[in-house]
């Protein structure tokens, strides 16, 4: 077996019994992340060159 392998077998388990609802905080996390990655698509998209460079440096 890969060491990589080895490494997870000894990891712990964890098995939920129940479901409950995430707290309003978590929601709202999820939105604001859901949110930036969005903008980050579109920053990309608008700012930076096919290489990724900002169009505005130039080096």
């Amino acid at each position: 077996m890969p060491a990589s392998s080895q490494r997870y077998d000894k990891l712990p388990s964890i098995t939920a019994s129940r479901r409950i609802v995430p707290p309003q905080s978590a929601l709202q996390e999820q939105i604001l992340f859901d949110t930036l990655n969005k903008a980050a698509k579109e920053f990309v998209k608008r700012y930076t060159r096919p290489a990724g460079t900002l169009i505005w440096f130039d080096h």
